[in-house]
């Protein structure tokens, strides 16, 4: 299930960019779209809550061709010993799919490269896993 809120985040950000090569950075598109920034967030949003998840994401843009994905579990999630773990376990597992993105923004900015930080927090804010991906 989270796989799918993920992937479907991840093309829906790849359906609304796709076409944006007037603008050199993805932070110059997003900053002139920010109404697509916000449908994004919502989208995905409204994705994990049909999923029944107690969790909320956010997307930043960090200097001019970083994305960041913020996973936030909320207060009825249990995170108990080896939650972590098994979260970066998790991530490891779909990160295929960040880096397929990463590499196809990169080409459509025409850009070196996009890199993608995807980071799931506990509800108290501590960070429970985070990794970078690529496309080069």
């Amino acid at each position: 299930m989270k796989l799918l809120i993920r992937i479907a985040g991840l093309f829906l950000f790849l359906v609304l960019i796709t076409g944006c090569g007037s603008n050199s950075t993805l932070e110059s598109y997003l900053e002139n779209h920010p109404e697509e920034l916000q449908m994004i967030i919502d989208d995905a949003q409204e994705v994990i809550d049909q999923q029944g998840l107690d969790l909320t994401f956010n997307l930043e843009i960090y200097g001019s061709n970083t994305l960041i994905f913020n996973y936030t579990y909320g207060p009825d999630t249990e995170i108990f010993e080896g939650f972590a773990e098994m979260q970066a376990e998790s991530l490891s597992e779909v990160g295929y799919a960040f880096e397929e993105l990463a590499a196809e923004l990169r080409e459509t900015m025409e850009v070196d490269v996009v890199y993608i930080i995807v980071r799931y927090f506990d509800n108290e804010g501590n960070l429970l896993a985070e990794q970078t991906f690529a496309g080069q």
